[in-house]
């Protein structure tokens, strides 16, 4: 008598492992700028808490490019949610990223926000760009911004960034992304030759610190 085929059973696949750190992408934007030593301090000050220096900025931008609020107001709400040591640096970002706009073609709307979870599950990231422009013909322009005041913003470090967005949001049929460097009101999009090698570095170092860090304690 031919014996029956097993049953099927179903098998849940294992839960991924909790991420050991989860960053901002402003937050790892800063972070891909910084020599290693900056870096390793800063992943001390991110593993506690990452805090988010640049939030009166975004909401002031959301404020005026979405909501209609004028310029003034939405300093003004900078100047009440800022802390001291990022009160300036929140108002120049604000004034830079909205000239930067005003030239644009297009309408700001609601950008898209989603998580990218680096190879190995080390590292997650919150992917929330704050500018999203939606063009004639609705195809969506994607951009994160760059706060800082310096070190300016290479090409390869922005290719890195555009490639995790890219991932994070491929459902979006058309969508184009990049990085605004605000102090100098350009936005780099074209990801170079070395921009996949420079994410590849920075998830090694930060790998290697997380698990440098978990070993000691």
């Amino acid at each position: 008598m031919a014996r029956s085929a097993p049953e099927q059973r179903h098998v849940r696949p294992a839960p991924e492992p909790r991420p050991r750190l989860t960053l901002r992408l402003s937050s790892f934007l800063s972070l891909i700028t910084r020599d290693v030593g900056d870096q390793l301090r800063s992943l001390d000050g991110h593993r506690h808490r990452d805090f988010d220096f640049y939030a009166p900025f975004r909401d002031a931008l959301r404020a005026y490019a979405i909501e209609g609020l004028g310029r003034g107001e939405a300093l003004e709400g900078i100047e009440a949610t800022s802390t001291q040591s990022m009160l300036r640096r929140n108002g120049e970002v604000f004034e830079r990223v909205a000239d930067w706009l005003d030239r644009q073609g297009g309408r700001m709307v609601p950008p898209p926000s989603g998580v990218w979870r680096a190879p190995g599950g080390a590292l997650e990231i919150e992917v929330a760009p704050e500018i999203a422009i939606e063009g004639r013909h609705g195809r969506l322009d994607v951009i994160a911004v760059y706060g800082r005041e310096a070190p300016r913003l290479r090409r390869d470090q922005a290719g890195a960034v555009a490639r995790i967005m890219g991932e994070t949001f491929a459902d979006i049929d058309g969508a184009t992304f990049g990085v605004l460097d605000a102090e100098a009101g350009q936005v780099l999009r074209t990801p170079t030759a070395f921009s996949d090698r420079v994410l590849e570095a920075e998830l090694r170092v930060i790998t290697e610190e997380l698990g440098a860090k978990a070993r000691r304690m």
